[in-house]
């Protein structure tokens, strides 16, 4: 029996995600089944539902569901179809997407799958664990988001991505694409310094600036 990952008392129920399911919604077709790819765009085959596995019990499920996905739906039903390259859109504050992108990461750090191996935490896998205990965002802690668009202004909602881990500057960055963003989070003790993207100011207007989707996983061209 596979024990919940975050109380570690019940059992792990059978579908916890890693990325949201709601997060999934724009990538299902139809008959509510997305396409698999590799990172060469070769298609793979196709799934019904996002990644999960047990992870969660259900009462830290529904936790986490309250907690920090549902504050959030708002905030990503209003990131529109279609935006020009390299503009800045403002939505509301939605101060919970700091606490929403570490639960992501933290449940893909103890995730099984082949796709959320990048993901290793070491010592701030148990500060985020407190972090989501407390609902409070460690001000160590920083997030961006960006849009993905192609050069036509249409933004690109058909893609998830897994959990990369990317180095700069010496700091560990953890970022994934979904519902037509790529949302980023540093794991550090210490501030970036001097970084051209301004991390998210998370009781403030969100600002994410609309990147073209060749740049997107180009991080250490941002992120200098």
């Amino acid at each position: 029996m596979v024990h919940c990952k975050y109380c570690n008392k019940q059992p792990a129920v059978k579908k916890s995600h890693i990325i949201p399911e709601f997060m999934y919604k724009p990538v299902y077709d139809e008959n509510h089944k997305l396409v698999v790819a590799s990172k060469e765009l070769k298609e793979l085959g196709e799934r019904q539902k996002g990644y999960y596995e047990p992870l969660l019990c259900v009462d830290c499920e529904g936790y986490f569901n309250d907690s920090f996905e549902k504050p959030c739906v708002k905030l990503i039903r209003n990131i529109p179809d279609r935006s020009n390259l390299n503009n800045i859109l403002s939505f509301d504050p939605t101060p919970e997407i700091g606490l929403l992108l570490l639960s992501v990461i933290w449940r893909a750090s103890h995730a099984s799958g082949e796709h959320w191996q990048g993901v290793s935490l070491g010592s701030h896998q148990e500060k985020i664990k407190r972090s989501l205990e407390s609902r409070v965002f460690h001000p160590s802690y920083e997030v961006w988001m960006f849009l993905v668009a192609h050069d036509g202004g249409k933004i690109e909602k058909g893609i998830v991505s897994s959990v990369q881990r990317l180095r700069a500057k010496g700091h560990n960055l953890y970022h994934f694409i979904a519902s037509g963003a790529q949302f980023i989070v540093k794991v550090s003790s210490h501030k970036l310094n001097k970084v051209r993207p301004i991390p998210l100011q998370l009781n403030e207007k969100i600002h994410a600036q609309v990147l073209g989707v060749k740049e997107a996983p180009s991080l250490r061209q941002i992120f200098i």
